[in-house]
């Protein structure tokens, strides 16, 4: 336990307010920080936040140093080296003869029945394996078990990273939800294929940086969820079918939010305002019956956002819709929540009940959503529902505005979803 005192400075903004001391106490267990307080059967407890990297950041700077050292030779050395890395990161190897990918970091041997989405007790019953609180140190999990790859086969031959899950059946850090058979990186991977298919199998640095482009103004709902959200639905009625022929037109096109002739204002603006009006309404309409309100919006506010497109739901979303189909499901759900809860297993007559629940709960939102664009842009014509790739208020529309660190400002422009960082190479030689 350590004190900290700190006083404040006089407030520019409030002369007359005088400085102030401010005490903060820091709290440590042999696990961990600790963060909160709760009970347990009216037992006081704390709670603590391990992390296996503490007391070896420092172990961070090894792999650079052998690196430095021109210690790696091969894909499969430089592997070797990088696993140590303590820190939770993926690592790539481009050569002429090889590529390669691991994901470093140190990963504890949690004790059995352990769940890293809850606390457990930490009075050393379900501590990490080996755990010694001296030293900070663990049985790990070694690298033959870490997500990894090398030299992949010629009909997979990429190694895609990009917001997704590294492997399957990797478990990742707590609160990790959005994790699932969706995965950003689909979008590239998919646009990647592409290219290769159209040119023999071949891509050069063109098709594959027009590949990164295209992925980045790719709405993600639109390519992996709305195809099952249609299949569910089957042929809708009137005005329903109608709206959804245009969602059929946005995703035949790639599901893109772009203004391709420069006009501001989206391909396929109909759709672009639908999609933003129906998913959020849907996605309730879909968990809200079985979680209750109040947990949905915990849910909502703390892991799975519905700001930003609400891109994490996309694999709760499709996954659900797959069991209302009754198609094959690897983990399935305990229940089928669209138009439930229905408990698994839902077989015959209960299924076939249970995806006509499903449709009637897509439609009522489609035909909510339909009402909402329409008093949004004042029009019941789909011709005037306008959105715009930069407007003057950025809250208006989906532009992406720069935090400005010089002198020199840099204007808003429309939305992409990029890498941070994009380097394309072309290795000629080997070390």
């Amino acid at each position: 336990m350590r004190d900290q005192t700190v006083t404040t400075p006089y407030s520019v903004l409030n002369p007359t307010q005088p400085p102030q001391k401010i005490t903060y106490r820091t709290m440590r267990s042999v696990h961990g920080p600790v963060f909160a307080f709760a009970r347990v059967h009216g037992a006081p407890v704390a709670l603590t936040k391990a992390k296996a990297v503490d007391f070896h950041e420092l172990n961070a700077a090894i792999p650079f140093m052998r690196l430095a050292e021109n210690e790696p030779t091969s894909a499969r050395s430089f592997q070797q080296v990088m696993s140590s890395f303590p820190g939770t990161e993926n690592w790539f190897y481009v050569g002429h003869r090889d590529v390669a990918f691991i994901q470093s970091g140190v990963y504890p041997r949690h004790a059995r029945g352990t769940d890293v989405d809850r606390p457990y007790w930490g009075d050393g019953r379900a501590d990490w394996q080996g755990f010694n609180p001296g030293a900070y140190t663990f049985t790990s999990i070694p690298l033959s078990h870490r997500p990894q790859a090398l030299d992949p086969k010629p009909d997979h031959g990429l190694i895609v990273s990009w917001n997704n899950k590294e492997a399957p059946g990797w478990r990742k850090g707590p609160t990790e939800w959005s994790d699932g058979p969706v995965h950003h990186a689909m979008i590239l991977q998919r646009h990647v294929y592409r290219e290769l298919h159209a040119h023999h199998g071949k891509i050069d640095l063109t098709g594959l940086t027009r590949a990164v482009n295209e992925t980045a103004t790719t709405d993600l709902r639109g390519e992996d969820v709305y195809p099952w959200m249609r299949e569910v639905i089957g042929h809708g009625r009137g005005e329903s079918e109608r709206m959804l022929k245009i969602l059929d037109a946005w995703r035949r096109s790639g599901s893109n939010r772009l203004d391709a002739n420069g006009d501001n204002v989206y391909d396929h603006s109909a759709a672009v305002a639908l999609m933003d009006a129906w998913w959020p309404r849907f996605v309730r309409a879909e968990f809200q019956p079985a979680l209750g309100a109040t947990l949905f919006d915990q849910v909502e506010a703390n892991v799975l956002g519905l700001g930003g497109f609400g891109w994490s739901w996309a694999s709760q979303v499709q996954k659900d819709l797959r069991s209302a189909l009754g198609l094959p499901e690897r983990g399935r759900y305990s229940r089928i929540y669209c138009g439930g809860p229905a408990p698994e297993p839902v077989r015959g007559h209960r299924l076939l009940v249970a995806r006509r629940r499903c449709r009637s709960v897509l439609l009522q939102t489609l035909r909510a959503a339909i009402g909402d664009v329409k008093k949004r842009f004042g029009s019941s014509n789909p011709a005037d529902w306008k959105v715009y790739a930069t407007c003057p208020n950025s809250n208006d529309c989906d532009e992406i505005v720069p935090n400005t660190a010089g002198a020199v400002s840099t204007p808003p422009f429309p939305w992409q979803n990029r890498g941070t960082f994009h380097q394309v190479d072309e290795i000629f030689g080997h070390r």
